[in-house]
């Protein structure tokens, strides 16, 4: 906090010159009073705590193919134009500051995101990696009542992997990166670089975004 200056007016002068000092003087006051902090050098607290934009849960095991697949409420992943009951939990961007939604959005900050991810393994999962990640889902169908998702391969910059998890629990988590500019539907999936040996793996997997 720097010193406090004050312009003292001096009684018999005329108004116009004693008038603007009593004026500036009530605006350092202010200022000094607050700490010279402007509005835009405040600190949200958007950049002190992440906030959840998504999450998926589902199980990974030896019946899923190879390849990209997104979480949905069915407790499974589906692959890219297979049909499905289970609905993915969707993320879909305004076009914001750095595509987050309006509530994320910080003057003077820069909006990033990362993914995090909390896997139980039932055993190791010998051969085979899994890269976790957003995808966006480009294409919808419909088959007897069920939906199929068009997606490709994880947005840049989303994934984390692990390649043959114990047995047990491991926590992963992305590095930084923005969030899609454009108003599309997102979901969190997985790769897998080959099926899996016997074992079950019960996934939890997150967006985080904030400003840094």
């Amino acid at each position: 906090m720097s010193p406090l200056t004050i312009q003292v007016p001096i009684v018999g002068l005329a108004d116009a010159t004693e008038e603007p000092k009593l004026a500036n003087d009530m605006t350092a006051l202010s200022a000094w009073a607050n700490g010279n902090i402007a509005d835009t050098d405040l600190r949200s607290a958007n950049n002190a705590v992440r906030r959840l934009v998504l999450q998926a849960s589902a199980i990974v095991d030896e019946r899923i193919p190879a390849g990209d697949s997104i979480f949905t409420t069915d407790g499974y992943v589906v692959s890219s134009g297979v049909a499905s009951y289970g609905v993915p939990a969707m993320w879909v961007g305004d076009g914001g500051v750095s595509g987050q939604p309006t509530d994320f959005a910080v003057p003077n900050k820069t909006s990033v995101a990362r993914i995090r991810v909390a896997l139980v393994a039932s055993a190791a999962a010998a051969g085979t990696a899994l890269a976790f990640g957003l995808y966006q889902l480009t294409g919808f169908g419909s088959v007897d009542h069920a939906v199929s998702y068009t997606f490709a391969t994880a947005y840049p910059g989303s994934t984390v992997q692990v390649s043959a998890p114990a047995a047990g629990v491991t926590v992963l988590e992305s590095g930084e990166f923005s969030l899609p500019v454009s108003p599309a539907a997102f979901a969190l999936g997985v790769n897998l670089s080959a099926q899996l040996p016997p074992c079950s793996i019960a996934v939890t997997c997150q967006l985080f975004a904030y400003n840094v």
